[in-house]
């Protein structure tokens, strides 16, 4: 997560450095790996490093990468669901509670991040990055 901070801190150094062309396509995809792998596996913060990536590894704006998160963080923790599933390993109460509320935010959130200027956009997300960083090490 505080990877993924710093990358969304640097990211306009980045972009202006390279006049806003995205990385290879072998590496986005090798770093969606990562984060599908980190997402389905622990899943604490998982938009942050798929915003990330969006925002590095692509010409995505904030906005746009925002929107094509959502969608992302579903396909990596419904395959992880499925597995846990499989296994047997769902508390079926907190799962629907937290779909619910997965749901809501997902569907919410893009619609209110657009009227919100990418340059505040970019210092709520990394004011969240380090609250959740900071969180998860107290944890």
């Amino acid at each position: 997560v505080l990877a993924s901070t710093i990358l969304v801190i640097v990211s306009p150094l980045i972009h202006h450095a390279e006049s806003n062309a995205a990385m290879p396509l072998w590496g986005f995809l090798l770093g969606l790996l990562l984060v599908t792998t980190y997402a389905g596996y622990f899943g604490a913060g998982a938009g942050l490093p798929f915003f990330a990536m969006c925002v590095i590894g692509t010409p995505m704006t904030m906005h746009q990468a925002v929107a094509i998160k959502t969608p992302m963080i579903l396909l990596a923790n419904g395959s992880a669901s499925v597995m846990f599933i499989i296994q047997g390993q769902v508390d079926w109460p907190i799962a629907i509670t937290l779909a619910i509320g997965a749901f809501i935010g997902g569907y919410l959130g893009p619609v209110i991040q657009r009227v919100i200027p990418e340059r505040i956009m970019r210092i709520l997300v990394v004011l969240g990055g380090l609250i959740l960083t900071v969180w998860l090490l107290l944890r």
